[in-house]
C-alpha cells in the first residue's frame, strides 16, 4: 500500500472539495425545504413519464386540458347554475316589506297577465300563507317554507289538507324544480288558493290554538 504524503495546504484543498458535495449538507436543510425538493422531484418525474406516454408530448397534454375545460363550459351552459335548495333558499318570504294576501294576489295576476307564470305561482303561494296568517291559522313567521306552511295548516284545516299540499308541491315544482308552468297551471293554483282561503275565512277566529310549524 503506497502511503499518501500530502502537504497541509493540499490536504485542506482536497477536504474543501470533498465537503462541498451536497450529500453532506442535506441533513442540515430545514424539513420543509427537504419536503419541497422531494415533491418537486416526484412531480417532474411524473410529468416526464406522462409526456412521454401521451401522443404529442406536452402539446398533447395541453390539448387534453383544453378539451376538458371546454366540456365543463358546455355542461355549465346546458345545465345552468346549480340550484340551491337549502332552507335559506326555500323560504317563501325574504327581507322585503310584508304585504297582505290581497296584495300578493294582485301582483300574481299582474305577473300572469305578463306571461311570468313562475312569479305568478310564487305570489299565489305567498297569498295562501298570508291568508292563513291573517286568519290566525298560524302565527306570522318570515322563515316559513311552503311545505312547512302546508303541514301546519293541514292540522287546523283538515278539509283542505289535500289542497294545501298540492299548492305547496306546485310551487316547489315550478320554482325550485324544472317543471314548466303555464296559464293552466296558474288557473289550478288560483283555484287552490280560493278553496284554502274560503276554508280559512269560515274558521271561527280563536277557535284553535295557533300552530307553530317545524
Amino acid at each position: 500500500m503506497v502511503p499518501i504524503d500530502l502537504g497541509r495546504d493540499a490536504a485542506a484543498a482536497k477536504a474543501r472539495v470533498e465537503l462541498s458535495d451536497p450529500a453532506y449538507h442535506r441533513d442540515g436543510e430545514p424539513w420543509f425545504t427537504r419536503v419541497l425538493n422531494w415533491a418537486i422531484e416526484h412531480i417532474q418525474d411524473w410529468l416526464g413519464r406522462l409526456s412521454s406516454s401521451t401522443p404529442g408530448g406536452w402539446l398533447g397534454i395541453a390539448l387534453i386540458v383544453v378539451v376538458i375545460v371546454g366540456l365543463l363550459a358546455v355542461l355549465r351552459m346546458r345545465l345552468g347554475p346549480l340550484r340551491q335548495t337549502g332552507k335559506s333558499q326555500a323560504m317563501l318570504f325574504g327581507d322585503e316589506p310584508t304585504q297582505t294576501a290581497a296584495a300578493h294576489r294582485r301582483f300574481a295576476d299582474e305577473c300572469a297577465e305578463g306571461g311570468r307564470y313562475r312569479d305568478a305561482i310564487r305570489e299565489r303561494m305567498r297569498a295562501v300563507v298570508r291568508e292563513l296568517e291573517e286568519r290566525a291559522v298560524f302565527e306570522s313567521r318570515q322563515g316559513r317554507t311552503a311545505d312547512e306552511a302546508a303541514n301546519a295548516a293541514a292540522r287546523v284545516l283538515p278539509d283542505v289538507a289535500v289542497n294545501l299540499h298540492e299548492a305547496a308541491r306546485t310551487f316547489d315544482a315550478s320554482w325550485y324544480g324544472e317543471h314548466q308552468v303555464d296559464a293552466d297551471t296558474y288557473a289550478r293554483m288560483t283555484a287552490l288558493d280560493s278553496a284554502i282561503a274560503t276554508s280559512a275565512r269560515s274558521r271561527r277566529a280563536g277557535s284553535a290554538v295557533p300552530v307553530t310549524s317545524r
